[in-house]
Formats: C-alpha cells, structure tokens, sequence
C-alpha cells in the first residue's frame, strides 16, 4: 500500500469514528455544534423514545394574537391562538384595520424595543416611515411599525442588537398590504386586506 492510500483510509476511519461518537452522544454534538440540531434521546426501562426538530406551519394569527405553543413529543405542532380581551385594534367597514399607537408600543416593547409615544408623533403619513419590529416577516401588521421619519435609524439600530441570532419563522404570508397613516397626529399601521 502506498503512503497517500494509507493515509486516505485513516482521514475515513477517523471520521467515521468522529461521527459515531458524535451520533452516540448527541449532547456532546450539541455544545460542538450549537446551531444545529440533534436528534437527543432519552432511556426509560421500557423504552427509547427519540426526539428530533419539526418544522411546523402556524395558522394566520389574528392581529394583536399570539401563538401558545403546547408541543410535546407525540403533538410537536400542537399549539392555540390567544386574544387578548383588551385588545385596542379598530377594525373598520372598508376592511382596513389601524394599529394605533398604543398596540404600537405595547408590541415594540414586547420584542424589546425602547421606544416613546412621542416617537409616533406626526402631522401626515408622510412623515411616518414603516419598521419591521419583528424578526420574521410574514407580512403581518403586528410586525411593523409606523413611526416618524426621524427615529427611522433608532429602530433600525435597536433591531440589529435584538435579532442578532438566528431564528426560525412560520411559513406562511398574510396576505394585504400594510402602510403608514395618521391618526390623532400619530403613526399607525394600516392594514388593507
């Protein structure tokens, strides 16, 4: 056997073994490689019952909604919708719904986000310019907001600090088109199905 044939059939050998090891031991696969994931399994005395990642497709999520997650190991989509009962969204007769400053706030707060009504403050739409607060994009109002021109780059600065990992996102789009209006001299997200 040449030296370049011997040494071919170790690197195989070697990562080979690398991968056993590492298919034995997810949680060792886990911290090597924490941005993947790992199928991890756990013993009982009657059996092994292994986990892995699913890739679930959420439902459209009403405005001002949030997913409630109840996965387990035989349900791993398994989740409800939940509104809240003080929920401040206007829907009007020419289905445009309007997100006003309050549930602006309230939903930037919620992803993080330091921000203050006068912010929102604008005398026209013209003014006001959309931001994803979210770091998915599915085109859902609730992921935007609309605030005055100026403090554009504060948010846009306060976005990269929150979402600086990678995330997963549902797979679905909501279809409208979402825009800035003004309401009470401030920026609102409109929504227009």
């Amino acid at each position: 056997m040449k030296g370049d044939d011997l040494a071919y059939l170790l690197a195989i050998a070697f990562i080979v073994a690398v991968i056993a090891i590492l298919a034995a031991y997810p949680q060792l696969a886990s911290r090597l490689f924490p941005h993947q994931r790992f199928a991890a399994s756990t013993a009982s005395t009657s059996q092994t019952t292994n986990f892995t990642s699913t890739i679930c497709s959420l439902p459209m999520i009403p405005v001002g909604c949030t997913w409630i997650s109840t996965a387990n190991a035989t349900a791993p989509c398994a989740g409800h919708i939940s509104c809240p009962s003080n929920a401040t969204t206007i829907s009007q007769l020419n289905e445009t719904v309007v997100i006003g400053v309050k549930d602006e706030l309230n939903n930037s707060a919620n992803d993080g986000f330091i921000l203050n009504r006068t912010m929102f403050y604008s005398n026209s739409s013209a003014g006001c310019e959309r931001e994803l607060i979210s770091y998915c994009n599915n085109n859902v109002p609730a992921q935007f907001i609309c605030i005055n021109q100026k403090y554009s780059s504060l948010v846009e600065y306060q976005y990269g600090k929150i979402y600086n990992t990678a995330r997963a996102c549902p797979m679905f789009i909501e279809a409208g088109n979402i825009s800035c209006g003004v309401v009470g001299n401030y920026c609102v997200v409109m929504w227009q199905r």
